[in-house]
């Protein structure tokens, strides 16, 4: 997710993630921190063209490294479903409410 103007979050990260895909993130604080939290795949500064091919390359090269951020990006992403947020907001409301 390479991209040049500051994002609020990274839902294509997020999404990416779900169906098991391997992610490259820009160092923009929000994909930054999506894909970080994920463990979706490498983060490189925003705008550097080497440091994105690197990242691309290396993942190109290395099936387990991509497998691993496919993994831990998809379970990840689970945290983060709608299901799962829902879950956690009722469970919130429970215990507020002393339910």
């Amino acid at each position: 997710i390479p991209g040049r103007r500051p994002e609020g979050s990274s839902l294509a990260a997020v999404e990416a993630a779900a169906h098991r895909r391997a992610v490259i993130g820009s160092d923009d604080p929000a994909v930054a921190e999506v894909v970080g939290a994920l463990g979706a795949g490498p983060v490189v500064p925003a705008g550097d063209v080497a440091a994105l091919a690197g990242a691309l390359a290396r993942l190109l090269s290395d099936n387990e490294a991509v497998d691993a951020c496919a993994g831990a990006g998809a379970a990840g992403a689970a945290r983060h479903s709608i299901s799962a947020v829902t879950e956690a907001t009722r469970t919130v409301y429970r215990q507020a409410l002393g339910a």
